[in-house]
């Protein structure tokens, strides 16, 4: 399989591109990618994914197969010490759960944390995180439909 990027467009709340992400991905067959790492700013995604290009909706791209992968951004107000001690126990507890930290920005974080971890798990530790310091959101990138925000997608439904 060979490795590479692609680039799809980041979606404001009114649905109109508001922006872009590369993505580093395996392709797997024409026109077809698994994602390699959960993404930042993309929504419905998260690392392992499967999922094919097309110009048929703003997002840029179907969801082929879903890798069972919980993608998790926190967001900080003001670019933290991420060598500080409460985000290496953050980084250490998700490991727990046999998640990982994808990479992030000057000001978050991007979480994969398998869906087996558990929801109430996840929100559970984020949560904490975001109630013990001040100036966090956590979010999850890929369990609300981005053209409604209070609507979950459900695809985890499919995979029990």
């Amino acid at each position: 399989m060979d490795r590479g990027t692609v680039t799809l467009p980041t979606i404001g709340v009114d649905q109109e591109k508001v922006g872009s992400e590369i993505l580093d991905v395996e392709e797997i067959g024409p026109n077809r990618y698994r994602l390699i790492y959960s993404p930042g700013l993309v929504e419905g995604l998260a690392a392992g994914d499967e999922f094919e290009l097309t110009d048929e909706n703003a997002a840029g791209f179907n969801v082929v197969r879903r890798s069972g992968n919980l993608c998790a951004w926190l967001i900080f107000d003001e670019p933290p010490d991420f060598s500080a001690p409460n985000i290496k126990d953050l980084e250490a507890r998700v490991q727990g759960m046999g998640g990982h930290l994808d990479g992030g920005t000057h000001r978050s974080l991007i979480f994969t944390i398998p869906l087996r971890a558990g929801f109430k798990a996840i929100e559970e530790i984020l949560d904490g995180f975001v109630e013990a310091v001040e100036g966090t959101h956590w979010f999850y990138g890929n369990v609300y439909d981005p053209k409604e925000p209070a609507k979950p997608l459900n695809w985890w439904l499919e995979q029990r």
